[in-house]
């Protein structure tokens, strides 16, 4: 819903005209892992000197086009003024699965699903997209914190009903949708 209309040219909808927010259920925020071994140095520091030496050969994988975790991809190469080159996946089980062996170099995913890989080495994690560090991983800098102001993008899940649809009566139990 947020990002549709900039997307595709032709929807069989209007997001902003058929639909009106109800409230925001949830926002978590994604991590970017790389796979330490495709790096000479497996830092965020490292990363964009990688791919500012090399435009387009350093890889991101995401859960498809279109998606978060393309997206994010494309809004960290913007705000890192490098070039990386899009692998997208039907999903981020295949594309973590290509991370942890060699065949892309990083994946914006989310935390939840990305904590038992990275405690366990399978990949190393260089900033999550919050504003500040997330207690799931408190050594771990927010890509704000690391200059990355435009990075602050978490993932958001929320309820819209149709347009006309009776207002709810606020329960306290919903955020309100930003």
């Amino acid at each position: 819903m947020g990002v549709a209309k900039a997307l595709y040219q032709r929807l069989n909808y209007d997001p902003d005209a058929d639909f009106v927010p109800i409230g925001v259920l949830g926002a978590v925020p994604n991590v970017l892992v790389i796979n330490a071994r495709s790096l000479p140095d497996p830092s965020l520091a490292g990363l964009i000197a990688a791919a500012k030496a090399r435009p387009g050969a350093l890889t991101y994988a995401s859960s498809g086009s279109g998606s978060v975790t393309h997206l994010l991809g494309e809004l960290f190469s913007a705000e890192a003024g490098i070039q990386l080159l899009h692998v997208p996946y039907r999903g981020n089980a295949q594309a973590m699965s290509d991370l942890v062996g060699g065949q892309v170099n990083m994946l914006f995913d989310a935390v939840a699903t990305s904590l038992p890989l990275i405690q366990a080495g399978g990949v190393r994690a260089l900033g999550v997209t919050s504003r500040e560090r997330v207690s799931e991983l408190p050594h771990v800098p927010s890509l704000v914190e690391l200059g990355m102001p435009d990075m602050h993008a978490p993932s958001w899940t929320a309820v819209y009903a149709p347009a006309g649809a009776p207002q709810p009566v606020p329960t306290g139990d919903l955020l309100p949708l930003v």
